[in-house]
């Protein structure tokens, strides 16, 4: 098996087969045999080949953890969540020293969107493999997703700094850690206090929301990002005034919002018209919510003319859900 290892990674992948299958024809009982033919089919794609002598490799040896972990990835890829954490809590239960385990499951909670749960895999992981890169990464995905945007720096700086200290060699990690530290990670850029104030946002957290857009206005006080998301804050604690106020000035200095999505290194591989289509989705957003605004402060005719100028600039982009603009239409011209 060893030299079946040793073939597969000079890419000689018939005479690592044959010795994995040689292996297993001279100790048809070892079950580390098994488990390493599968894991071989696993990297091949080879699916049912992989169940197989996975599964072969449990009968025979039912404390064989590495044969639930690996069992527990096919499931993953085949999509079937439920079995696949039963088998890496198997294998957790066998051996719970295994940080690559608990990366593993959070990956796991993570694809079910249950982050709580991956967090506490991915802290127990950091724990036992303090550093080990991978789980500083996975846990700062983790927490961007529950909106904590601090502990995620703080994990994509720690990542990135393990990760050069090993000189590992993987280009697209390296730019999309550095991608992210750069967009909500640096107090000189705009990004760093619109992406804070959407995570206090998305919390229902308006007031924290609110504080951390007046700082960054105090910066940067003609940025039409953050002028737009405060307009939305103060749209969601009911004080319209001020969020039409905000919409206005936002709309006033629209122009800065394709220059924003230009420096965003997010978007440094997007054509200039995905580009133009970014912004103009955002224009359109503003009037959109603009015009809920002016229906609340009874300006109906100006509530119809930012809608209209919304649909007018609405782009046909997947994801953008243009219908709602003709609704708000709709609800206005019944009002």
């Amino acid at each position: 098996s060893n030299r079946a290892q040793f073939k597969e990674q000079l890419g000689d992948n018939f005479g690592a087969l044959a010795d994995h299958d040689k292996a297993i024809a001279i100790a048809p009982q070892n079950a580390y045999n098994y488990t390493e033919r599968g894991v071989y089919n696993l990297r091949q794609n080879y699916a049912a080949l992989a169940l197989a002598d996975l599964n072969k490799a449990i009968s025979i040896d039912p404390n064989n953890y590495q044969a639930y972990f690996y069992r527990a990835r096919l499931n993953l890829e085949k999509g079937d969540f439920e079995a696949a954490l039963k088998d890496v809590d198997k294998a957790i239960l066998l051996d719970g020293k295994q940080p690559m385990f608990y990366n593993f499951k959070g990956s796991i909670y993570s694809r079910l969107k249950q982050f709580n749960n991956a967090l506490e895999a991915h802290n127990t992981a950091v724990k036992l493999n303090p550093t080990d890169f991978y789980a500083y990464l996975n846990r700062a995905d983790v927490y961007y997703q529950l909106e904590n945007m601090d502990a995620a720096c703080l994990d994509f700086t720690k990542a990135k700094e393990l990760m050069l200290k090993a000189n590992i060699n993987e280009r697209e990690m390296l730019k999309s850690m550095q991608e992210s530290i750069a967009d909500f990670c640096d107090d000189t850029k705009a990004s760093y206090y619109y992406q804070r104030g959407v995570a206090f946002y998305n919390l229902k957290q308006y007031d924290k929301a609110l504080a951390i857009y007046n700082s960054g206005l105090a910066k940067f006080p003609k940025n039409a990002m953050i002028l737009s998301f405060r307009g939305n804050a103060y749209l969601a604690l009911k004080d319209y005034k001020n969020a039409e106020e905000n919409y206005q000035i936002a709309l006033a200095n629209k122009e800065n919002l394709l220059k924003e999505f230009e420096q965003n290194p997010r978007f440094s591989n997007a054509s200039k018209q995905d580009l133009q289509s970014f912004s103009n989705a955002s224009i359109a957003s503003i009037y959109y919510n603009d015009a809920e605004a002016k229906i609340y402060n009874e300006q109906l005719d100006s509530a119809l003319i930012s809608i209209n100028k919304g649909i007018a600039l609405a782009p046909n982009m997947a994801d953008f859900e243009k219908e709602t603009y003709y609704n708000r239409r709709g609800h206005i011209y019944l009002v």
